[in-house]
């Protein structure tokens, strides 16, 4: 790391109330970022390295937004990124996005992601990223999402209604010309799919279905949630590229749903902050948990 990134990692943990001891080591000349390799020798540092890992991305889009809101206002233009969610492999934590960081204390204002069907099990896998995007904005943030439409009427239905049911709010169909402007051939190889499935049809009708509810879900909010699971960010810390927790937290997620439970993903900061008074079950999952 530089000498430079090495004083900002120090002066976050000075401005925390951190003292030397409480990371390990004698001295603030020993304090530095380490990675994985030395996890084991330096457990202290090796998390609060990640969090500041974590915490640079946030850094950066806070810095994004304030720009932004110097130039438009915020009702005309939100600040978001398109997240490829980690179901193919790996983690939030292990790409170091953190969606809980970003999306507070003057970051991202909008959740938005996309839904290819190679991230999951199945397209109703994606609820799971929408209702961590829902939580990291504190329930109150627009979302919206590309859809990527499949070679089936029912799957790209079912795509649709699981962003609409998720709470995203403005859906953008991925990739369906003018090809003048790009370069993606998604929706021209549709198109010409020897099959019945013609994907303009879908969407078309899709749409229409939509308005027919536009009015009715204009203005609308979620029933708030009695039901709980953790976004455990310290087992993801620690758990070297094994992903068992985070999966074991979107299943849980897909299965409370299908039982009949909106279940809200909550951060260990939140639970620190009172948060959990407000539910009567809480999933935990990993084998390690944040202390105070």
């Amino acid at each position: 790391e530089s000498p430079a990134c090495r004083e900002r990692f120090r002066a976050q943990l000075k401005r925390q109330g951190m003292t030397p001891a409480d990371l390990g080591v004698d001295d603030w000349a020993d304090v530095k970022p380490v990675g994985p390799h030395q996890r084991r020798r330096h457990p202290q540092l090796f998390y609060h390295t990640a969090i500041f890992r974590l915490g640079a991305f946030a850094s950066f889009v806070r810095t994004v937004t304030g720009v932004i809101r110097n130039h438009f206002p915020k009702d005309n233009a939100y600040t978001y990124v398109n997240y490829s969610p980690p179901y193919s492999g790996g983690s939030w934590t292990g790409k170091g996005v953190d969606l809980f960081m970003a999306h507070r204390d003057g970051g991202l204002e909008m959740g938005f992601t996309e839904d290819w069907g190679g991230y999951g099990a199945g397209p109703q896998h994606l609820s799971d990223t929408l209702a961590l995007l829902r939580a990291a904005g504190r329930h109150r943030q627009p979302l919206g999402s590309y859809c990527i439409p499949q070679g089936n009427r029912a799957m790209t239905r079912l795509k649709y209604y699981t962003l609409l049911a998720g709470g995203a709010r403005t859906i953008t169909s991925y990739a369906y010309g003018p090809w003048y402007i790009g370069t993606d051939s998604w929706g021209r190889d549709f198109l010409d799919h020897p099959s019945p499935f013609h994907v303009y049809e879908v969407l078309a009708g899709v749409q229409h279905e939509f308005g027919r509810i536009d009015k009715a879900l204009a203005g609308t909010h979620r029933w708030p949630s009695d039901v709980a699971i953790l976004y455990n960010r310290t087992q993801a810390i620690w758990a070297d590229g094994n992903t068992t927790c985070e999966q074991n937290g979107w299943y849980t997620h897909w299965a409370l749903a299908h039982a009949g439970y909106d279940a809200d993903f909550i951060a260990e900061e939140d639970i620190e902050a009172g948060d959990l008074a407000k539910y009567k079950v809480l999933y935990i999952g990993g084998r390690q948990l944040r202390g105070r």
